[in-house]
């Protein structure tokens, strides 16, 4: 038994039709953008790793709207190197405490000396400045 395949828009790859939302509107009744990619570009319009420069630098400026997680990483970025900490950066961006802790250990950023260790010394320091 052979399984209809179609090409997706967005990826380009070639998947079976159980991988496409159904849409009676259309000729082959089928979306042009597979299941995953129309979960991963929900809400923003663009790929996962596409980054729209005017959206990262109003997430920066305070209105953040819907960032996908490449323009949530860029912004993140941004708003280390202005020294702010991970609860500020997440009331400033609007998202969890926890996705500032993954863009940053993505990206490999080090957060700002901890108040309880001025000097440094605290394990996630001690382990940075050791590798």
């Amino acid at each position: 038994m052979s399984l209809a395949t179609k090409q997706c828009n967005r990826c380009h790859r070639n998947r079976t039709v159980s991988k496409f939302w159904r849409d009676a509107r259309l000729p082959d009744g089928f979306r042009g953008i597979c299941t995953t990619c129309s979960e991963l570009t929900r809400g923003t319009g663009r790929r996962p790793d596409e980054v729209d420069p005017m959206a990262v630098e109003r997430a920066v400026a305070g209105n953040p709207g819907k960032l996908n997680p490449a323009e949530c990483r860029e912004a993140v970025r941004i708003l280390t190197e202005r020294r702010l900490s991970y609860r500020d950066i997440a009331e400033h961006l609007r998202v969890a405490s926890r996705t500032v802790t993954r863009a940053r250990r993505h990206l490999h950023l080090t957060p700002p000396l901890c108040r309880s260790c001025a000097s440094g010394a605290c394990r996630w320091h001690i382990e940075r400045t050791a590798a």
